[in-house]
Formats: C-alpha cells, sequence, structure tokens
C-alpha cells in the first residue's frame, strides 16, 4: 500500500502494551531523570560501546526521545506509528497541535497521540484515506524511510534507477525511497536485501533519522 504509514494488518506491534515516552507516569521517569545514574548514562540498557551511541545522545539531548520507567530505551524493541511519527517530527523541529479534534476514529481528541498525529496531516505525511490510524501497530522499514523523506520534500524521483536488490524491484513503488536512501548512506544494505516489510526497530528509527538530520 502506497499510502503513507498504512502499514498491514500482518504487522502488528509486539508491544502494545507500554507505550514509550507519555506512557511512563511522570513520576516515574521523574525518579530516573533526577537519579544519579540519569546523568552517567544514556539509557539503563544502553553501554558506552553501544553503535549507535551518538545519535541516541542527540536525540536524548534535544528531548526528541525519551525512556521507559526504568531508564530503559530498548533499542530492539519494534516502535510503534504514533512514536515513529512523534520522534520524526520533533527531529525536524515540528510542533504538536493541539485543540484540534481527532480525524480517526481511533484516536481521543485529548490524548498525546492526537497533537502529533494532527502535525502530521497538517504537514503532509499522513493520509486521511482511511478511518483508522491504528497507532499502536509497527511501521515497517519502507513506511519508516517514506516519512522521513516525504517529510523533507526530497524528490527521490531524480535518482537513476540503477539499484538491484534481491527484495525491491524497480516497480516497487518504494523502489525510488530505498534507492534514495543507499545512495544517500542512510541504510546499510546486507547480502543484497533490503526487508522492506520487516518492523523498523527503534534503534534503526534513530540511526537513520540522525543520519537524516545530519546532511
Amino acid at each position: 500500500d502506497e499510502n503513507i504509514i498504512q502499514t498491514p494488518d500482518t504487522l502488528s506491534s509486539t508491544n502494545t502494551d507500554e507505550r514509550w515516552d507519555e506512557s511512563v507516569l511522570p513520576e516515574e521517569w521523574t525518579d530516573w531523570e533526577t537519579s544519579s545514574q540519569s546523568g552517567k548514562i544514556l539509557f539503563s540498557d544502553i553501554n558506552d560501546e553501544y553503535e549507535y551511541k551518538e545519535s541516541l545522545a542527540y536525540f536524548k539531548e534535544h528531548k526528541i526521545i525519551s525512556w521507559f520507567s526504568d531508564g530503559s530505551f530498548r533499542p530492539k524493541n519494534n516502535i510503534t506509528r504514533v512514536e515513529a511519527l512523534k520522534i520524526i517530527l520533533l527531529a525536524n523541529k515540528i510542533s504538536p497541535i493541539h485543540d484540534k479534534p481527532s480525524q480517526f476514529q481511533d484516536i481521543s481528541t485529548n490524548s498525546w497521540e492526537n497533537t502529533y498525529i494532527n502535525a502530521g496531516v497538517e504537514n503532509g505525511i499522513l493520509s486521511l484515506d482511511n478511518t483508522l490510524f491504528s497507532p499502536f501497530r509497527s511501521v515497517s522499514r519502507v513506511e519508516a524511510l517514506k516519512l522521513i523523506l516525504t517529510l523533507g520534500k526530497v524528490d527521490v524521483s531524480l535518482w537513476e534507477k540503477d539499484m538491484t536488490l534481491q527484495d525491491v524491484k524497480e516497480t516497487d513503488w518504494y523502489y525510488s525511497y530505498v534507492h534514495y536512501a543507499i545512495k544517500n548512506n542512510l541504510i546499510e544494505i546486507k547480502n543484497n536485501i533490503f526487508q522492506p516489510n520487516t518492523p523498523i526497530t527503534r534503534e534503526e528509527l534513530v540511526a537513520i533519522l540522525y543520519k537524516y538530520i545530519q546532511k
């Protein structure tokens, strides 16, 4: 499906019962923030040798990402639609839109999710074709790329079609997005496979987005 952030029904989140950021009770994450440990390490599950430490440090410093109640980042967990949307918007210095009714049946007007979804719609990266947003489903790797590049108004059609991958065909709607990402070193390809429909993890999104905004 080419519609922005429309994940197939089969890609459901593996961690929908515990949300990132606002889901953490204020008193819980405030305790972590003011603890002696929070000033010494990025997250409770991230060490000094972590591959994406630089990108995590940047996103944490600029209050783009937060932590779970135990101070963890959980880098290998899949990221949900609304989590990805929030991070991508904040990384591009786009603020949430408050005091606007929800435009989706499964989103409460008074929820924090609605403020970022409204901002996504306003900035043209979310489609209103469906009545449901399904905020806690996973986002695929190619959907994340499209969100990032669409928000940045990148014209991916300018690139010559000279890429060959086992699982990305020239006729696929997302071919140009993957092609652009490879040409600009936003993603790394192993064994000539991209796995476009695989749910993207928290660390993968942060790594790709950090590379993009640093360009």
